[in-house]
């Protein structure tokens, strides 16, 4: 069951993100003429990390300054070597916008079909996609 309870950030983080997929899935099987992606910019570095203490964000008052300062140094050099320019972040959504051969409802990552690093092996479950898409409706009152 998709909604279940959790407690663990990145879980929360990592499920909504695999429903935004299943949504996405769905539109075109209800209405086949509306095109619908879903995708992932990657790693982009926006002023959100500038005033952010990423590896200490969930209560940093157990840790020292001085770990906290190291830490989001470390962290910034990290996202230095590895983040995307904001640019090349909006890449793969502009993708989406203007070509016109892509695949309806499908995952796209770095202007391409997502591959398997990204791809939960589920996204395209009709299943578990109508499932989704009916609990909204209840919650929402449709």
């Amino acid at each position: 069951d998709l909604l279940t309870d959790m407690d663990d950030a990145g879980d929360i983080y990592n499920t909504s993100k695999y429903m935004n997929c299943l949504f996405t899935a769905e539109i075109p099987r209800r209405w086949p003429t509306i095109k619908a992606y879903s995708c992932h910019p990657g790693l982009v570095w926006t002023e959100i990390f500038d005033k952010s203490i990423l590896p200490f964000n969930t209560e940093p008052e157990k840790y020292p300054d001085w770990l906290k300062t190291i830490g989001t140094y470390i962290m910034k050099a990290l996202l230095y070597v590895f983040a995307k320019t904001p640019k090349q972040g909006a890449a793969t959504q502009l993708h989406c916008c203007l070509q016109d051969d892509l695949v309806n409802g499908e995952f796209y990552a770095d202007c391409r079909l997502a591959n398997s690093l990204y791809r939960h092996p589920n996204i395209q479950d009709e299943d578990q996609g109508t499932e989704l898409w009916e609990q909204s409706e209840q919650i929402v009152n449709l």
